[in-house]
């Protein structure tokens, strides 16, 4: 995947959080590292992963992640644009493919 300006971008990796070997605290600390410090990138985070879950099996833990999030101090007014916006992908996903196909 590439960025406009022609910058690679790269997959924020997955975080594995044993409890009995972590605290909270340093928990949330590299959540807030892993996002450089991006109040913005973290509420995104949290809105999509809000918008995109609900009604879903996996919500919970969705809303698990989201709070974290929150706690890493994701920006509070930009989540909800980001939850709408999860929702709007998540009903797109939905829709049936068009198949309308071209007309002569």
């Amino acid at each position: 995947m590439s960025h406009p300006g022609g910058r690679g971008t790269r997959a924020l990796p997955v975080i594995r959080l044993p409890p009995h070997r972590r605290g909270r605290s340093a928990a949330l600390a590299e959540l807030r590292a892993l996002a450089g410090g991006r109040a913005d990138l973290l509420a995104q985070v949290a809105g999509i992963f809000e918008g995109t879950s609900e009604g879903e099996p996996d919500e919970p833990l969705a809303r698990s992640a989201a709070r974290l999030c929150r706690m890493a101090g994701a920006d509070a007014g930009a989540m909800p644009g980001w939850t709408e916006e999860g929702r709007r992908r998540s009903a797109n996903a939905r829709r049936p493919p068009f198949s309308g196909g071209l007309s002569p």
